[in-house]
């Protein structure tokens, strides 16, 4: 993601069971280590964006810690109703999850690089998720932790905080449609597509994703003093 100039600092964080972190998955945990996080580089606030599956991270920690979190992005999440819409294909975890304990890695990176929430619109844009595959170990698909207790909108719907709903209009269907129930069920929600983009709208229409995002931080930052 490109940078906001001077105005906000942007940490990144490797969840358990990705990326450099040491930590066996387990997304129970994780809205814990979001404030540790904070505590460690002295952040009394902050804007909390989750994507994708982190975006349960994110709402999680905005309900859990609510005084700690000045806005919540949610961008992609699949948070609320669990109904599935006709002819789409969800994420099928235990396919997945079976081929990762077969040691049939290289299998599932290629079915999960083919489908349709890993869809990439540029060459650029491909390279980066194609790098990003290409250092996926699958811990999180090994590990055995236990799965999350539902979470829908009506957890979300007493925050009194800024909170922004956002998904490309090429994500998939069920995931669109999440996102206009969310803000839908949440006062005061703010709602936005990005055009011609998928799933990842941050990566593929970074630009886009960029101003929306800053014009979100700029109202929220008032939260965070």
């Amino acid at each position: 993601m490109a940078a906001f100039g001077d105005d906000y600092r942007c940490v990144s964080i490797d969840r358990r069971g990705f990326g450099e972190s040491t930590a066996p998955a387990d997304i129970s945990a994780e809205c814990d280590d979001v404030i540790a996080i904070l505590d460690e580089i002295g952040v009394a606030r902050a804007v909390i964006v989750g994507m994708s599956q982190s975006g349960r991270i994110a709402a999680e920690t905005a309900i859990n810690h609510t005084p700690r979190v000045a806005g919540l992005v949610l961008h992609g999440a699949r948070i609320g109703a669990h109904h599935e819409l006709a002819g789409e294909a969800e994420i099928p975890l235990d396919h997945y999850r079976a081929l990762a304990r077969e040691g049939r890695l290289a299998e599932m990176k290629a079915e999960w690089r083919a489908h349709p929430l890993m869809r990439a619109d540029d060459a650029e844009a491909s390279a980066l998720v194609d790098a990003m595959l290409a250092d996926y170990d699958a811990r999180d698909l090994l590990c055995s932790a236990s799965a999350p207790a539902a979470l829908d909108a009506a957890s979300l719907a007493d925050l009194a905080i800024p909170i922004l709903i956002l998904t490309g209009d090429q994500d998939t269907p069920l995931r669109r449609r999440l996102g206009d129930e969310l803000a839908s069920a949440i006062p005061g929600a703010q709602r936005a597509e990005i055009a011609g983009a998928g799933h990842l709208c941050n990566i593929s229409a970074a630009s886009e994703y960029n101003r929306i995002l800053g014009a979100f931080l700029a109202l929220a930052s008032k939260n965070a003093s």
